[in-house]
């Protein structure tokens, strides 16, 4: 009987993980189907965005659907992402040629100022390719540098690079 009793809670534990796999949320923390969806987030320049922000609390977050339908989608972008699959946090390249990054719960363009690094007030982001040469599905592993203004320690971010053409 307590085989029986452990393979019932084994099976209902593998049950359990595949929960939230098809929820379209952020972070997968609400019921999708409940919830109604979070609104985009205003899109500010860098100075007002991160005015009054600790810097030492500053991270990059993720972009919702409704961030990257005001943003135009990702057709034709690039995206960098903290895992694979996450959504993205930061959408660059493309006909568009600054890049928009996620912080404070807000969309903050940075024009280009060099191939891989965009920049406005203080506020800079280096993309950093790690091994384009391995590339699988069009990703592939890149850091994502952020500097912020008036803070001499840069925040580094190991992720995924991937650009979509067309699609």
């Amino acid at each position: 009987m307590t085989c029986l009793r452990m393979l019932t809670r084994v099976a209902a534990c593998l049950a359990l993980a595949g929960c939230h796999h098809g929820n379209p949320s952020v972070g997968n923390d609400t019921e999708a189907a409940l919830d109604p969806p979070r609104p985009a987030a205003p899109l500010r320049p860098a100075a007002e965005a991160l005015a009054g922000v600790a810097m030492d609390d500053v991270q990059p977050q993720t972009m919702s659907q409704a961030d990257l339908d005001r943003l135009g989608g990702t057709r034709d972008r690039c995206v960098f992402r903290l895992t694979p699959a996450a959504w993205p946090s930061f959408v660059y390249g493309g006909a568009q040629a600054n890049g928009v990054l996620k912080l404070n719960e807000t969309l903050i363009p940075l024009p280009r100022t060099g191939n891989d690094t965009f920049a406005q007030s203080g506020l800079q982001v280096v993309l950093r390719p790690l091994d384009e040469g391995n590339a699988s599905h069009g990703q592939h592993e890149a850091d994502l540098i952020i500097r912020l203004p008036h803070v001499p320690q840069e925040l580094g971010f190991k992720g995924f690079a991937e650009c979509r053409r067309g699609g």
